[in-house]
Parts: C-alpha cells; structure tokens; sequence
C-alpha cells in the first residue's frame, strides 16, 4: 500500500458473439481474441501513466458464420479475416482509467438477400475506436473472500484482479515499481 509507482500486467480475454457483416440480413459469428498490455502508473500527485505502455495483439478466431434472420442461408467472407481488437496505442483516460485506441477489421463477404435471392456484397472495412478502462485499486487485493460477484474477482492465489466487461475478461496482475 505505501507504493508510489505501480507497474500493471494486464492480460484479456474476449468470448463473445459478434456482427461480422451489415449488409442485407447481417451475419454473425462467434468471435475470441486475447491481448496483453502493460503500464506503470503513479499514486503520486496528478495520477497517470508514467513511462511508455506496452501492448502484445494477438490473432482473433472466428467461428461459424451464420445469417441475421433464422431460416436464411449463411453468408460468406473473403480476404482478410476478422480482426476483433487491435490495440494501436495506450494513453491515460478520464478519471482514473486507461484509454486504449482499438482498431477492428472487419472481413469483406456476401450476404444472401431477403433470404431468397442472391448476394449483397459487404465491403471490408475498418473501425478506431477509443475504450476506456478502469485501472482496478490494489486494495481489491485485501478484499480476500470478501469479493464474491460475477464482475470483479482475485485470482486462485490472490495476487491478481479479474475484471469482467461486454465479453472481455481481464486479469490485472500489480507489481511494485517504487
């Protein structure tokens, strides 16, 4: 509790069902991704980032596509794949938060029309996007058994912090900087 510098290891997991196409009927699928960022951040003054953020991306899966509208065949994609989240840059955020810059790259595809014709074309395209992230209070770390909902929890050995958000899991992991 007497640090001044915290340096945070933060590892995500994405589960979740995502529109990988809007055209006509859409089409879905069932997407994960996992990144891995790190930063340090002062207790000091003006709270913030200090140093430069690091950041690891990983390749997304997606799962079987299927249409928008029950009954309808399943679209198609082509060319690149789809790319959940991209991290391009962290910087501090409001109110004691992280604010990553997301880059999303969506597939280009087919998607049947009215479910009986034939396909409208869905352009590949890409989405920056800024999300805004919590820092968790190391204090969690005390709470122990105390900490017994679904959104925040610590880890197996009670060293690390487990946030969940809109299909991301995070596991914040602190160590002591100075």
């Amino acid at each position: 509790m007497s640090a001044t510098v915290i340096r945070w290891s933060a590892v995500g997991d994405f589960a979740g069902d995502v529109q990988i196409l809007d055209a006509g009927t859409t089409g879905s699928a069932p997407v994960t991704d996992h990144v891995e960022f790190a930063y340090d951040f002062t207790l000091e003054g003006n709270t913030g980032l200090v140093g430069t953020p690091t950041f690891t991306n990983f390749p997304s899966t997606m799962g079987a596509l299927r249409n928008g509208a029950e009954g309808c065949r399943a679209p198609t994609v082509s060319g690149s794949p789809y790319e959940h989240w991209t991290i391009e840059n962290i910087e501090n955020g409001l109110g004691g938060a992280i604010a990553l810059t997301i880059r999303t790259d969506y597939p280009e595809g087919q998607v049947p029309v009215a479910c009986t014709g034939g396909d409208q074309p869905s352009p590949a395209r890409t989405v920056t996007s800024h999300v805004e992230i919590p820092i968790p209070s190391v204090a969690l770390l005390m709470m122990g058994d105390q900490l017994t909902g679904d959104a925040v929890q610590l880890s197996h050995d009670k060293r690390s912090i487990i946030t969940k958000d809109r299909g991301w899991t995070y596991t914040y992991t602190p160590s002591r900087v100075r």
